[in-house]
């Protein structure tokens, strides 16, 4: 779950639900674990689904 500008209140919560191939976990496994709420991130990603006021935007980030 990412929430896209951390200054914007007009958005309460995530905004996109991210998710990653099994490759892209492999790869990055280490990196992924040391996440912790409140990091800023880097990712590519396809949009997958496109949210409205109910649901997210999902997007899904494969391995290089």
């Amino acid at each position: 779950m990412i929430k896209m500008d951390e200054d914007d209140s007009s958005i309460e919560g995530p905004e996109i639900g991210l998710s990653i191939s099994q490759r892209a976990l492999d790869l990055y496994n280490s990196e992924i674990d040391s996440l912790r709420r409140g990091d800023r991130v880097a990712f590519n990603s396809t949009l997958a689904g496109l949210g409205d006021t109910s649901h997210l935007h999902h997007l899904h980030t494969f391995g290089i």
